[in-house]
């Protein structure tokens, strides 16, 4: 199966993500600390969290290393119980 362009992965976030704000005209591929790359290969710093979330950075080992582990035992639990 193959990737599926930039062009198309931005109309689809067009068709399908409630436009509370304007979306970034960029496809983000992979990150490494505070830096992101997209599918063109360009750079950008990751200075902003999203909303009630922390800002852990990128692909740090020890991070990686800490979710997997929890994802081999329990990935979410509902705050029901």
């Amino acid at each position: 199966m193959s990737t599926p362009d930039e062009k198309s992965l931005l109309a689809l976030a067009e068709r399908h993500l409630y436009p509370n704000y304007r979306q970034a005209p960029c496809v983000f591929v992979r990150g490494k600390g505070c830096e992101l790359w997209d599918k063109s290969g360009k750079r950008y710093l990751d200075l902003a969290a999203g909303v009630a979330v922390s800002s852990l950075g990128h692909a740090h080992p020890r991070y990686v290393a800490a979710i997997s582990e929890q994802v081999g035992r329990l990935v979410h639990m509902s705050n029901y119980f």
